[in-house]
């Protein structure tokens, strides 16, 4: 891993209710596994973790104890944005990379490299932009933030500007090309049991879909898209 990925903490997000899914987001199981084991194997990251849950989670949370901090939204229904304040106030590294737990399919070379790219050029914020989407050209995720971004974070955060586009207005924000020769598939994003199990096909898992389908939903959790 690089030096700059080794002091860059990861965060995932994991605060969505997942009402298509059926499931608060935390709770998906993923080719037999809980996803957020699944995220951390793939991730294979060698910095600090963060795990970004809902106030309202309660519970034991599969795969939460492979992290080294829990951090917990201020409420309810503020969308992502609110999971990644909370992050940069626990981030104890110059720099965080941020992944939504249902986009289970970046792997250590993808966020190494992002880390590394936006570290190169001593972005303070940066997305990516997805060559393949067209009139969709930038994603909020994987996001990557300084430390000394996060007053101007925090600032925004607080007057409303919830919307995790409004992060392009953040001084020393740099949009980075995603490599063309990234699959697809690295953009997957679990939003319905339809999308679940396409996901687990391609990974060539054969067990009955029950045994990764999440159960009913949580009572009064609410989602907000990642785009705000």
């Amino acid at each position: 891993m690089s030096i700059a990925a080794t002091d860059t903490t990861l965060v995932v997000i994991a605060g969505g209710a997942g009402s298509r899914m059926g499931v608060p987001k935390h709770s998906i199981r993923i080719a037999g596994r809980p996803i957020l084991e699944d995220l951390l194997r793939r991730a294979g990251w060698d910095g600090p973790t963060i795990l970004s849950l809902d106030v309202g989670t309660t519970g034991p949370v599969g795969g939460a104890e492979g992290f080294g901090a829990v951090v917990h939204d201020a409420a309810s229904g503020l969308g992502p944005l609110a999971g990644v304040v909370r992050a940069l106030g626990a981030c104890r590294t110059a720099a965080l990379v941020a992944v939504p737990v249902d986009m289970c399919e970046f792997s250590h070379e993808h966020l190494a490299w992002f880390v590394e790219r936006a570290a190169r050029i001593g972005a303070e914020a940066a997305m990516m932009r997805r060559r393949l989407v067209a009139g969709e050209p930038l994603e909020p995720f994987p996001l990557y933030l300084t430390r000394a971004s996060g007053l101007v974070i925090e600032g925004m955060f607080a007057r409303g500007e919830r919307a995790l586009r409004n992060l392009t207005r953040v001084p020393g924000f740099e949009c980075i090309d995603a490599p063309a020769n990234w699959p697809e598939s690295v953009w997957t994003n679990l939003n319905t049991p339809d999308d679940l199990a396409r996901a687990e096909r391609a990974r060539g898992y054969t067990e009955p879909s029950s045994a990764s389908r999440p159960r009913r939903p949580e009572v009064g959790r609410h989602e907000t898209p990642h785009q705000g």
